[in-house]
């Protein structure tokens, strides 16, 4: 627990949704006792690590990434289960349609599963059954849901995909039920297959950002200021975003949108390549407001379909478009 929190806090769903799933299954097989311990060890397990994390460790993070304030006592329940939905919208845009349709298949088999394979009463096994699932639907996504403002990020998902892997491979599991086990290879060859598709998307904005910025310092290196020794203050505005390739792929795979980064922008990483990578010399990378459009006197050197160049003798902005 301690080594979760300090490297991935995403996967704090994954340490119950298992214990859960351990002890609902010594439960099955009328193991009463040892589903009872296994589950108290679990939470106190859990609690723990949390609890020495949060006094001893835990550097509470407060910026427009991300916070790790929690709701209070009497917000937590409405806001916990608010942020859930949330996190539930995200799945259901993320995921095609038959990503879903093969996961619901996976957990009814689940169901049939534990109902056949089990030593209690077939009605019990049928609630219970049901009820874990509901605990492991809450429990995916760890301790996210419980911030007042949580990352939404598709590593922020990590939980559901181990949710998914664990009722898949219960379902798979029993014996001679070959309609259950080809449902769970269907869904892992599109996962598979999704991987490779992804992989070429960044291999296609990698491609549309490198003649992006080519084509922006091809210009630079065209500018009179640009040939003096003297620094100048470089101020980026706008984002290129999608490459045209992904702009045109079908809305099914919605999940890309979220996936592929901001490669050349004003903002984080995307103006980190441009100004590191290619190693611009004599330029200042600069986020200052007073260097906005109507504040300076600004020329117009370049003027493109792709971005535009202003100077004021000194500083340079390029505006993205």
């Amino acid at each position: 627990m301690i080594l979760m929190c300090t490297t991935y806090q995403g996967a704090s769903g994954i340490y119950p949704m298992v214990s859960v799933l351990l002890c609902f299954e010594l439960w099955n097989k009328k193991e009463n006792r040892k589903a009872l311990r296994l589950f108290l060890v679990s939470v106190l397990s859990y609690l723990a690590g949390l609890g020495f994390f949060k006094l001893f460790l835990m550097h509470n993070a407060e910026n427009m990434y991300a916070s790790g304030s929690m709701f209070g006592i009497k917000e937590i329940i409405p806001g916990f289960v608010t942020q859930l939905f949330c996190y539930y919208k995200h799945v259901v845009t993320d995921f095609k349609m038959v990503w879903l349709l093969l996961t619901a298949f996976l957990a009814i088999g689940f169901v049939i599963k534990e109902v056949v394979c089990s030593r209690q009463k077939k009605y019990y096994a049928i609630l219970m059954s049901i009820l874990c699932l509901c605990v492991l639907g809450v429990l995916m996504f760890g301790l996210y849901p419980a911030l007042q403002s949580p990352i939404y990020n598709p590593r922020a998902m990590y939980g559901y995909g181990v949710f998914v892997a664990l009722i898949g491979m219960e379902a798979a599991s029993i014996k001679k039920e070959y309609l259950l086990k080809i449902g769970c290879i269907c869904l892992t060859w599109c996962f598979f297959a999704f991987s490779f598709t992804y992989g070429n998307a960044l291999g296609e904005q990698k491609r549309y950002t490198d003649f992006r910025v080519q084509m922006v310092i091809n210009d630079l290196n065209d500018l009179s200021c640009m040939s003096t020794d003297q620094v100048k203050k470089v101020k980026i505005m706008g984002n290129i975003g999608r490459s045209p390739v992904l702009k045109n792929m079908p809305a099914d795979y919605a999940m890309l949108d979220r996936l592929v980064p901001d490669t050349f922008s004003d903002y984080g990483w995307g103006e980190y390549y441009f100004f590191e990578y290619f190693d611009i010399r004599n330029v200042e990378k600069v986020n200052d407001e007073s260097m906005e459009l109507g504040e300076n006197e600004w020329t117009v050197q370049k003027d493109t379909m792709y971005h535009e160049i202003l100077t004021d003798g000194e500083n340079v902005l390029i505006v993205l478009k």
